[in-house]
């Protein structure tokens, strides 16, 4: 009977340390993390009427870690930024909603080293079919990673940031580190949005914006 109970103590023992060492072997992966750490407000609102649509823009502040001690190639086709991604949940579901992003054009090669870097976009919603300077009611995820404009080989751990819209406030939480920052509406300042002209706009949803100016040339 002892014999039989070390033999299972000998066993659960080694198969705590293949465990162990396979949980130590993923968290030794090669990867990138991208978390968004904060965002302003209020946006800059601009409204085209004569296109039935509206851009509301957002600072948000990225933090790009590289936490090997590997340096990892960057390829980029039209920028070397983290490429935006947007999910809706909106009350109104008839809105189309698309993103873009503010950047200049260029293309080649870089490198991501070990370490975190700290960087700024100017990320933007468009609505379709709407002109109003506040965000449609309803819920908003969004997170950046290496896609479409620019790539890595390696997987990136994205970490996202949500937006909430009532018809009082405008809550932003962040998966990074717990926090939440909640605005009320009826005091925003919201801000004229301006495009530049040595800054190029990326529209990411472009397809639904060709579609509502094919819809409006019909009407």
């Amino acid at each position: 009977m002892f014999q039989s109970l070390k033999r299972k103590i000998i066993a659960f023992l080694f198969s705590s340390l293949i465990l162990l060492g396979h949980i130590n072997l993923c968290s030794g992966e090669e990867h990138l993390v991208v978390r968004i750490v904060d965002a302003e407000y209020p946006p800059y609102v601009r409204i085209y009427e004569n296109e039935n649509y509206t851009i509301f823009s957002i600072d948000v502040d990225l933090q790009i870690e590289n936490p090997t001690e590997s340096t990892f190639n960057l390829t980029f086709i039209c920028s070397p930024i983290p490429y935006p991604h947007l999910e809706s949940n909106l009350i109104n579901k008839s809105l189309e909603v698309g993103t873009t992003i503010l950047y200049e054009w260029i293309a080649g090669e870089g490198i991501i080293p070990p370490g975190t870097k700290n960087q700024s976009y100017d990320f933007t919603i468009l609505i379709a079919d709407y002109e109003n300077k506040q965000l449609p009611l309803g819920e908003y995820t969004l997170w950046f990673d290496y896609t479409n404009c620019s790539y890595v080989s390696i997987p990136v751990i994205t970490e996202k940031m949500h937006i909430s819209v009532s018809e009082t406030n405008i809550t932003y939480y962040f998966e990074c580190n717990n926090t939440t920052k909640t605005f009320t509406i009826e005091k925003a300042n919201y801000k004229l949005w301006f495009s530049i002209s040595s800054i190029f706009l990326l529209v990411v949803g472009f397809r639904f914006l060709k579609a509502t100016k094919s819809k409006e040339r019909k009407l």
